[in-house]
């Protein structure tokens, strides 16, 4: 069985019972509870579920017959089969769809035949037939009590009078094949499940209202919302999606609605095609079934999993909830009907949410971490870490992709805040109208292909320039390429910590020639002083104290003591998703080492405390020590922040939900077919105005193409959203976008509205950082850029995130605090997009010039990945850079300035493990250095436990090697997935 496995979920998360069992999501507080009442045998696999109105029935469509059971006691109560005749054969037909009457007097059923089939319900007497499908009838459902809709395979929808049994209308269904059908209980639209998308049509002419795509196959399933307002989809491709229609669409205007229906989520979790779906009638949670055998529970407002239940032994075939609410039914490929209890949780919503609160700050309460105590692939729920780039593909962190003209902005204000005393001059009109007339003459097209810039972009720079420098003024923190996370920058940390630095690091660079550890392949370039490659955590060598009171007064002391690691399985080189089971087969972990972080305590007023050694930093190094241990604390308010951008500080400055043109030649273009390029010779009145001739031109002469382009250009400006200023919009941020069953304020088009910068001074904490966590763990790395006369040039370093998933990194802190004689450097980022986010554009088919001159993206078929570059941070002496590792960043080529003179570059990196996954650490780890052990403790160490130094660095080139191969493949992966803008 493909699921999680119930004897590692805590007690408290699960239910089971013979045959079922029911596992809670962690996450969000438990808001459910999930039973079986009763389990039917069948000798067939049933195919359609419904239930009375009163809830009393349940109708079940199985084989060659309709069989009905009292749900209160699971009681078959008859078996309803057509009346055809002595002479007609029993076997058909099968039995796929069912339905009651609004008033529960009749049943009707169809299935395989094409022809539906009447019943009494109180009397079980057979009422005729229904006949006008050519093929098998997949969905009916009544209209009202004398009308009676059906869809058929034969791609056509019938209205039925159920007093004169026939047909009075016939629609053509737009799918090749149709699935499902939905009726909207405002009666105004039907939603058809068939191919890659859901299409609504308008029930009074059956002309299409509105095309659901998403779905990357074919859709099985389709039910509407209570209100008719939402619809929720399920399809091959695993997903179950949510919809809100459009109003025109959920009132029922036969125009057709001019906004597109909106997509809220795409329910990840199902294990193999998704089969059905339905909604419990107070809108408050969408159920699905699959081939995977299991029945999850969404909750619709979040697109979260509430649960997940092994429900059958094969396919979940069908599902229905009950109209009355507290019961749904599920029928399985197992030849059984469950009928199953929900009921609201009872719990103390406010009790859960401060448990929540308090599982952060504990998290080093328990002695469990990856590789020691639980499997180094475990990852908590996504709402109880912080995200990550690369890890099990369903919770993989996504950015907003940025359109071309945010870009620019993003890169006037990092420049702008590179200037002296910059939070000062911006309140200056006459610097500020300056700065303004310096951005509108820059050539913005040598920065970005087809970017321009606007007054109103610039006004909109300036502003929030000024809410920035207020931040600056009470934190010294600078917030830059800020949207869907962030980096920041500071000039003004403790100074004095830089200078102690650059004095305390002497005795590490002044050692002779022969020891300088330069790093492999940096062709002497880079010069490692405090490493965490070497001597690392290695899988079924290294030996660990499971208590974790190894610190840095006894550290020396416990060489030698504790048990060796257990080397993991091969399994786990690749990310449980967690609660929901099964596995990616990608590898995002290392079974063979592990970087080791210091351990670092947090008092109530926000100082730190080193508690155990850095590795590779001898503890008798008691001023580095302490400078470094400064540099963590100054580290703490900026690395909250970027903990907390993506739930509380998310910005969106400018946004596009449909993208095109304005022609401003309509008298060449209205004599071809569209506007294209070679329009550029229409009425010519010659031979090359013919559109054929002049295509062929287009697309064999380069000469043509150029100049027919540059036409083009210059007679269809693309239409570009501009920059505003909201004041009293700043909203903090969060998604606006609370559509759910219980909430509907009208407005549809709040969540749309531009989201401007909202962090304030306020907001950056003194201390309680990450949810009042009393304990971190941090990796340390001191290296140099040295650059001589021979060897003048850095070319620059690969596109990365910091280590692997082992290690659980989520920010890092570079430190440049020392610089001589180099050119300008700077740090690139790039970020993966969201390729769902735009598949709700709207764009005339073929259009992707319009695309990539409006976002900052290359949407031509083949070249359009999603990694998006996201701009380059000056790095001087003196500052300090802050950002998380979700995004990907490499440092840019520099050089000498004066080659005649050597010149360096040096850094202190910091990278911050995420709170809530602690890790083997060196409060776990004795030093394995064999250096720095006294000889009067070498006996206690185990031979075969000693490496030696030339050991050590063969063992950094394994781990480097490793790490680079799962690098690459990560690179690999990201720049594989496409926006694939369909030709719709």
């Amino acid at each position: 069985m493909v699921g999680p496995n119930i004897d590692r979920i805590p007690e408290y998360l699960k239910e089971e019972g013979p045959d079922w069992h029911a596992i809670y999501n962690e996450a969000p507080p438990r808001a459910i509870d999930v039973r079986p009442r009763h389990t039917m045998s069948m000798r067939n696999p049933a195919f359609g579920l419904t239930f009375s109105s009163d809830g009393r029935l349940l109708a079940v469509a199985e084989g060659f017959c309709v069989s009905l059971f009292d749900t209160e006691t699971g009681q078959s109560l008859c078996e309803l089969k057509p009346d055809l005749g002595a002479d007609a054969d029993p076997h058909l037909n099968r039995f796929s769809t069912v339905c009651f009457s609004p008033d529960d007097n009749l049943l009707v059923a169809s299935g395989e035949d094409a022809i539906i089939y009447i019943w009494e319900v109180q009397t079980r007497d057979f009422q005729g037939t229904l006949v006008g499908h050519a093929s098998d009838v997949v969905s009916i459902v009544f209209q009202d009590l004398n009308a009676l809709i059906s869809a058929s395979r034969d791609s056509t929808i019938h209205f039925w009078d159920m007093e004169t049994r026939r047909s009075t209308k016939t629609f053509s269904a737009p799918q090749d094949s149709t699935t499902s059908m939905a009726l909207s209980s405002r009666g105004s639209c039907l939603a058809l499940s068939g191919a890659n998308d859901v299409t609504v049509l308008n029930i009074a002419d059956g002309s299409v209202v509105e095309k659901l795509q998403g779905h990357q196959s074919s859709t099985w399933s389709v039910a509407s919302s209570r209100t008719g307002k939402f619809v929720a989809s399920a399809g091959s491709d695993r997903t179950v999606r949510l919809w809100k229609l459009a109003k025109r669409a959920t009132a029922g205007s036969e125009a057709q609605t001019s906004s597109p229906a909106k997509r809220l989520h795409t329910m990840h979790g199902h294990h193999d095609l998704a089969c059905c779906v339905c909604w419990t009638p107070d809108g408050q949670w969408v159920l699905s079934g699959s081939k995977d055998r299991h029945v999850r529970v969404w909750d619709p407002k979040t697109g979260v999993s509430q649960a997940v239940v092994w429900a059958h032994m094969n396919t979940v075939t069908a599902i229905c909830a009950s109209p009355t609410g507290k019961m749904f039914a599920t029928g399985g490929g197992d030849c059984r009907v469950r009928i199953w209890s929900y009921s609201q949780r009872s719990d103390n919503p406010k009790e859960a949410q401060r448990e929540q609160e308090r599982s952060l700050a504990h998290s080093f309460s328990s002695k469990d971490r990856p590789g020691l105590g639980v499997p180094i692939n475990h990852l908590p729920p996504s709402t109880e870490r912080f995200p990550t780039l690369v890890s099990n593909g369903e919770d993989d962190w996504k950015s907003t992709t940025l359109l071309i003209r945010e870009v620019c902005m993003l890169k006037m204000m990092e420049d702008l805040t590179n200037k002296p005393e910059w939070w000062r001059k911006v309140w200056d009109p006459e610097i500020a109208s300056r700065w303004k007339h310096e951005a509108m003459e820059m050539d913005w097209t040598r920065y970005r292909q087809f970017a321009d810039f606007t007054p109103a972009m610039a006004d909109a720079c300036i502003a929030e320039l000024r809410e920035k420098a207020n931040l600056y003024q009470d934190n010294k923190l600078i917030p830059v390429f800020d949207y869907s996370t962030c980096v920041i920058k500071s000039d003004h940390l403790s100074p004095d910590l830089f200078s102690r630095l650059q004095a305390a690091i002497k005795p590490l660079e002044n050692v002779p020639a022969d020891r300088k550890d330069w790093h492999p392949n940096s062709g002497r370039k880079v010069l490692d002083l405090v490493h965490p490659s070497l001597w690392p955590l290695i899988y079924g060598r290294t030996r660990v104290v499971a208590e974790g009171n190894v610190d840095i007064e006894n550290c020396l002391s416990a060489c030698g003591y504790g048990n060796t690691i257990a080397q993991p399985e091969s399994t786990q080189r690749v990310v449980t998703r967690g609660w929901l089971g099964p596995t990616l087969e990608f590898e995002t972990l290392s079974i063979q080492f592990q970087w080791l972080p210091c351990d670092v305590e947090i008092n109530e007023s926000g100082h730190t405390r080193i508690k155990s050694y850095i590795n590779n930093l001898h503890p008798y190094n008691v001023e580095l020590y302490d400078i470094i241990n400064g540099f963590i604390q100054e580290s703490l308010p900026a690395w909250d922040v970027i903990y907390r951008w993506h739930n509380e500080f998310v910005c969106k400055r400018l946004d596009a939900k449909r993208v095109g043109t304005t022609c401003l030649a309509p008298e060449r273009c209205s004599a071809g077919y569209d506007c294209v390029p070679w329009n550029r010779t229409n009425g010519d009145n010659d031979a090359e105005s013919d559109e054929d001739y002049a295509y062929n031109q287009y697309t064999s002469n380069p000469e043509r193409a150029k100049l027919d382009d540059a036409w083009f250009d210059s007679t269809h400006p693309v239409n570009l959203p501009d920059a505003t200023v909201l004041p009293g919009d700043q909203d903090g941020g969060r998604d606006g976008d609370q559509d759910s069953e219980q909430s509907d304020d009208g407005n549809e088009d709040e969540d749309e509205k531009p989201r401007l910068f909202c962090l304030q001074a306020d907001d950056v904490r003194k201390s309680g950082f990450f949810g009042n966590a009393s304990r971190i763990q941090v990796i340390v790395k001191l290296a140099n850029i040295e650059l001589t006369p021979e060897h003048p040039v850095y070319t620059g370093g690969s596109w990365h995130i910091e280590g692997l998933l082992n290690e659980h990194i989520c920010a890092s802190a570079l430190f440049y605090y020392d610089s001589e004689n180099i050119t300008e450097s700077r740090l690139a980022f790039r970020a993966r997009c969201d390729e769902e986010e735009l598949q709700m554009l709207e764009y005339q088919q073929n259009d992707h010039r319009s695309i990539s001159r409006t976002f900052a993206i290359n949407a031509d078929r083949g070249q359009d990945t999603v990694l998006q570059d996201v701009g380059s941070v000056l790095t001087r002496q003196g500052r300090a850079v802050f950002f998380p590792n979700l995004l990907q960043h490499r440092v840019m080529p520099f050089s000498l300035k004066d080659r005649s003179n050597p010149g360096h570059r040096k850094i202190l990196a910091l990278f911050l493990v995420d709170p809530a996954i602690p890790i083997v650490s060196t409060a776990n780890v004795p030093p394995q250095q064999p250096h720095w052990i006294d000889a009067s403790r070498q006996s206690h160490v185990p031979v075969n436990d000693t490496i030696y130094e030339e050991e050590a660095k063969r063992i950094r080139l394994d781990l480097m090697s490793e790490r680079s191969m799962l690098q690459s493949r990560t690179n690999e992966e990201l720049s594989s997935v496409t926006f694939d803008f369909c030709e719709h």
